[in-house]
């Protein structure tokens, strides 16, 4: 209940890598579970990213593909 805030990531386990969710490491269908389980009806906040090198439209396309799997997340 007094869980709020979740700011998110995804890592390979070496650092702090800020990677979208589900290109490292952490089982995000587990964590998705999880959230479900305890009902989670916060903010879910990603700090991910994105190559400096990505075109204006890669980007879009990045920022919409990143939407999609968080909305799997929380589904």
């Amino acid at each position: 209940k007094k869980l709020r805030i979740m700011h998110v990531h995804d890592n390979s386990g070496r650092g702090d890598e800020h990677k979208h969710p589900y290109y490292g490491i952490l089982d995000w269908k587990k964590y998705a579970a999880a959230l479900k389980e305890i009902g989670f009806d916060g903010v879910f906040s990603l700090e991910t990213l994105p190559s400096a090198k990505l075109s204006d439209s890669l980007f879009l396309e990045g920022a919409a593909h990143l939407a999609h799997i968080v909305d799997e997340i929380l589904a």
